[in-house]
């Protein structure tokens, strides 16, 4: 499911965080805690 995580997802993750509120950001390593390696799918989400 996840081509090329390195370079892919941190370039998503980046852009996504540009627009992130900090309480959100403050998140990440939770959602990272259940499954969410990136923000991509939450991105579709919101």
């Amino acid at each position: 499911e996840h081509e090329a995580p390195d370079a892919k997802s941190a370039d998503a993750n980046i852009a996504f965080c540009m627009a992130m509120t900090p309480e959100a950001e403050q998140l990440l390593p939770v959602l990272q805690r259940y499954g969410f390696e990136t923000l991509e799918k939450l991105a579709v989400l919101g």
